[in-house]
């Protein structure tokens, strides 16, 4: 997992380091060789040509010069541009006389002549000059130094390459807000850990490839009342896939994806294809009946329950045939797909009160039989979307009650706000969503999925889950089926709902990142986009 800090936090934590560096400069130089390792890891074909630093505001100003003196160590031809000097940054300097190293003032670059030269003659650039903040926004000659270095780099997007330290120029690493003149990075690489304004749109779209170059163990983290935030890595989903359940063993758990209306099918297919590109098994998709020839022209290797509706919509005389199915072990979808109306309304809740008696005859099931139909079932876990939540909330205030432990809610964002504006006085309340999906979580004791930009899960008793996309159409309704559909998939296979949950949404991630990429930027991509992305996706994990 990536650790995810608040500002104010990190720059905590760079005081001590700063302070404690003043009686121990070897601790420092441990930030550089991380720095300089990543560098040179990424882009080591690239060393003979060499790379250009530019050497901004302090303390990021320390790390990225530490992190260039060695790389010369390592044999990269270096160059360093310093926009301002300052004793600190000549005292660094002086403790590594022998280095070959080509130094330039911005004071003393006309017209940044010297700059340009420098730009064309190293491939890699490390952009180390200022982060801003949405009341204090770059200064004149920030900005025209930043306008600048993207003019240069837009002649030749393909042969250059900016790696920033920390936090791109141009980008507020708070509340993560971008100045329209900003640097765009290849790979940011975060100074201790992560600052939660990155993960934030549209801090995200700069940022680039994270890594982290890590504080060393004898720096203490400030105690705070603050949560920790996590995102996944790569590492961390392989190992968790890697210790879920056999196929066999998911094949004794079903899996029941409830959706489907006549006005909304393609929410059904979209959840049911993401389970299946994650090897779900044994599935069953519960659907209104008149639905069904339309749908099984889309999706093979299930198995079907054709369920009683009214025009067009799961009815109630749907939930004694929806008990009998779920007798064995089920792990249970809710979809996004159930068009919320006065005949949905009724079945949810006769579903979830646990009432099975009805005063019309069951198509279905023989009237003799109406009667004898066993207590509700136990399912778990379940998988709701926050529409459900909203109809069991306005019909039942026991309503928490009704769902399992186990439950896991996931919300688009609307439906979000929705229910929060509900629970919350004055709007001004729900501006910070994550904090709020962490308080919600706790509340309800619940996992929460909160599909925006970054998606967000928060977990009882579990690190706060922040994982960024850059692609805005995640917010489609349709959007929240697929990453439904991939965390029922992990729930049938052994995982826990927090581990289901914040692989799904990585996985989601990357596939919905690289459908964009794939696409360009001038087009929205749609949910069978980020279908025909997944496969690349797993692919690449193995």
């Amino acid at each position: 997992m990536i650790r995810i800090e608040t500002t104010s936090k990190i720059r905590s934590i760079q005081k001590e380091l700063l302070e404690k560096m003043a009686q121990t400069p070897q601790m420092l130089d441990k930030i550089g060789e991380k720095i300089a390792k990543i560098i040179d890891d990424a882009y080591t074909y690239k060393a003979e040509e060499g790379v250009i630093g530019i050497i901004g505001k302090e303390p990021i100003a320390m790390y990225a010069l530490l992190g260039l003196l060695q790389l010369t160590e390592l044999k990269w031809s270096v160059s360093v541009y310093i926009l301002e000097k300052s004793p600190s940054l000549s005292q660094l300097l002086a403790r590594y006389p022998n280095v070959n190293i080509k130094i330039s003032y911005m004071e003393e670059d006309e017209g940044y002549q010297q700059l340009s030269m420098l730009l064309h003659q190293h491939p890699i650039w490390i952009d180390s000059i200022a982060e801003i903040s949405a009341s204090i926004p770059a200064s004149p000659t920030l900005q025209t130094l930043i306008e600048h270095i993207m003019q240069v780099k837009e002649k030749s997007p393909a042969l250059s390459h900016i790696v920033s330290i920390d936090t791109p120029a141009g980008v507020d690493n708070q509340c993560g807000e971008v100045n329209p003149i900003s640097i765009k990075a290849e790979m940011t690489i975060a100074i201790g850990a992560v600052k939660i304004g990155l993960m934030r749109y549209p801090a995200l779209t700069r940022v680039g490839e994270i890594h982290i170059a890590e504080f060393d163990s004898s720096i203490s983290v400030p105690e705070t009342s603050e949560h920790l935030y996590v995102s996944p890595n790569q590492r961390w989903v392989v190992s968790v896939l890697t210790n879920r359940l056999a196929s066999q063993e998911a094949f004794n758990r079903k899996l029941t994806i409830l959706d489907g209306s006549i006005t909304s099918p393609s929410a059904l297919q979209a959840s049911a294809l993401a389970a299946l590109s994650l090897g779900a098994v044994n599935v069953e998709l519960a659907i209104p009946s008149t639905i069904y020839e339309s749908s099984a022209a889309h999706i093979f290797d299930v198995d079907w329950l054709l369920l009683p509706h009214e025009m067009g919509v799961i009815s109630e005389d749907a939930v004694p045939i929806l008990y009998q199915s779920l007798k064995e072990k089920t792990v249970l979808l809710f979809g996004v797909g159930l068009e919320l109306n006065d005949i949905t309304r009724k079945f949810i809740m006769r579903f979830f009160n646990n009432n099975t008696s009805s005063s019309r005859i069951i198509g279905l099931i023989p009237r003799n039989e109406q009667t004898k139909l066993e207590d509700k079932p136990t399912y778990s876990p379940i998988i709701v979307g926050g529409n459900i939540l909203h109809a069991l909330m306005e019909n039942n205030k026991e309503w928490l009650s009704l769902l399992s432990v186990d439950a896991i809610i996931v919300f688009t964002l609307s439906d979000w706000m929705d229910i929060v504006s509900s629970q919350e006085d004055g709007t001004e309340k729900i501006s910070d969503r994550i904090i709020l999906v962490e308080k919600y979580a706790q509340q309800w004791q619940r996992t929460i999925i909160l599909i925006d930009l970054p998606i967000t899960i928060a977990s009882p008793n579990q690190n706060t889950v922040i994982i960024p996309t850059r692609v805005l159409s995640v917010k489609n309704p349709k959007m929240s089926a697929i990453l439904s559909g991939l965390t029922a998939a992990l729930l049938q296979q052994g995982l826990t709902p927090y581990e289901a949950s914040a692989t799904a949404a990585w996985l989601f991630s990357r596939a919905a990142d690289n459908a964009r990429d794939k696409k360009g930027e001038l087009f929205n991509i749609q949910p069978s986009d980020v279908i025909k992305a997944l496969p690349d996706v797993l692919r690449h994990l193995q």
